[in-house]
């Protein structure tokens, strides 16, 4: 979610605002920008002071509000703002981020319709409205809403070519080419609607991620898969699609997927359970514990001294799975009396192939909302995934068991619950049930 407009943009353009409250806005937009968030509220309603009846400035004071995470006081600073400007567009669409924030899904809706009533064409409205619906299980509109991702103010990119669209037309003599987009995260879970799109198209070819190439593949030879970023020739192709678009014209993407739908190379799994069964005998859970995308990094990460009930369990081994530089980690968890085990051999990063064949001879994932999270799943193998309050919206806003994946179990945290908490207690419960 995003606010659709820079706070202060605006006064550039309104020389009736007076000096002393110009001079002000100047210093809360500058600290805004900069994300000093509580001087520019406090600067902000200086600004106020001087000019109760400005809708703007109420907006702006909100924006300092929620990003602060006082979802509240913004809610009244909004309102505010639409009470005195009742088509403030900017108003009603921060209102309805912050009536999300706080869960209040039904209201964020309307929110985002008042504001899609006023601007047919927002584009961040209706992708932010997308999210709301398919977060919780409203696929069929969610799904059509979720085309306007291209057409916010920070649009998705995805590589297509100058072929037409296809949109659920009939394809059984035609040839389709499937343009990937967004992270390798969502690749994974989009791949488990491809079965479905090889049963309409007589051909198709998938652009993706050189690191997928091998796993995707192996995973469904009837594909051709190509890099993306590789100058190459084409295959002819009579239409296109964008892989997320691939719900909308196949159903309504509700339903569970049959896993596992991505195959590991055998080969690499059998020498990878020869290296984890020389650590010990124990049984072996691997662990994810960081994003490095960059608006999710502060959202879903788990710092490695929450972990601390996991890594000093004596009942199993623990395994990483966490890509980019992870030193600092794991030397942390090390003086803290934990281990982590890295095996050579796969580099986490770019050997995607590696990593899907090491998550297959573990016995267990445990992670945060990441690509490991996906890969996990699609493979099949038991996951524990541990979601923030607001979670992507592909593991929905609710329950304990994915919709698509019936191998994940999600753990949710509470505005009051900490991370450590959550994974001592997860523990306790691993090993008071079924066992590790």
């Amino acid at each position: 979610m995003i606010n659709r407009r820079e706070p202060g943009l605006w006064s550039e353009q309104r020389p009736e605002v007076q000096t002393e409250t110009a001079k002000l806005l100047t210093a809360a937009i500058s600290n805004h920008r900069e994300g000093n968030y509580a001087l520019a509220g406090t600067l902000y309603q200086q600004a106020l002071a001087m000019n109760p009846q400005d809708p703007y400035i109420h907006n702006n004071l909100g924006n300092s509000y929620q990003q602060q995470g006082q979802f509240d006081r913004a809610l009244m600073c909004y309102q505010q703002a639409i009470e005195l400007a009742p088509n403030y567009v900017d108003a009603h669409f921060n209102l309805g981020n912050a009536l999300s924030q706080l869960g209040r899904w039904h209201g964020a809706i309307r929110c985002y319709d008042c504001v899609i009533k006023i601007d047919p064409e927002h584009g961040d409205a209706h992708y932010n409205k997308a999210l709301e619906l398919l977060a919780h299980g409203e696929f069929n509109q969610g799904w059509q809403e979720y085309e306007w991702r291209f057409r916010k103010s920070q649009p998705i990119q995805c590589a297509l070519r100058d072929l037409p669209l296809w949109q659920g037309q009939d394809i059984s003599n035609r040839s389709i080419i499937v343009v990937s987009e967004q992270s390798i995260g969502d690749v994974f879970f989009y791949m488990g609607f491809i079965t479905k799109m090889l049963a309409k198209a007589q051909s198709c070819t998938i652009q993706c991620d050189a690191r997928l190439v091998d796993l995707l593949s192996r995973s469904f030879p009837q594909v051709h898969f190509i890099n993306a970023k590789q100058k190459q020739e084409f295959p002819v192709a009579d239409v296109q699609v964008p892989l997320a678009s691939l719900p909308r014209y196949l159903g309504n993407g509700d339903s569970t997927f049959l896993t596992p739908y991505l195959q590991v190379n055998k080969r690499r799994v059998k020498t990878i359970k020869k290296q984890l069964a020389e650590i010990s005998d124990k049984s072996k859970v691997g662990i994810a514990w960081s994003s490095h995308h960059p608006e999710k990094r502060t959202k879903v990460s788990i710092p490695i001294d929450a972990w601390q009930s996991v890594l000093a369990h004596d009942a199993f081994d623990v395994v990483n799975l966490q890509y980019g530089d992870v030193n600092h980690d794991l030397e942390l968890a090390h003086r803290n009396g934990g281990a982590i085990h890295t095996l050579s051999g796969i580099d986490l990063t770019r050997d995607i192939d590696g990593l899907a064949a090491l998550i297959s001879a573990l016995d267990k994932v445990i992670c945060i909302d990441s690509s490991v999270a996906t890969l996990a799943a699609a493979l099949g193998k038991e996951t524990y995934l541990l979601l923030n309050d607001k979670a992507h919206f592909i593991w929905q806003a609710q329950g304990e068991i994915s919709v698509w994946y019936p191998s994940v179990r999600l753990l949710r945290r509470g505005a009051s619950d900490h991370w450590q908490d959550m994974l001592a207690y997860l523990v306790d419960e691993l090993m008071g049930g079924d066992g590790l």
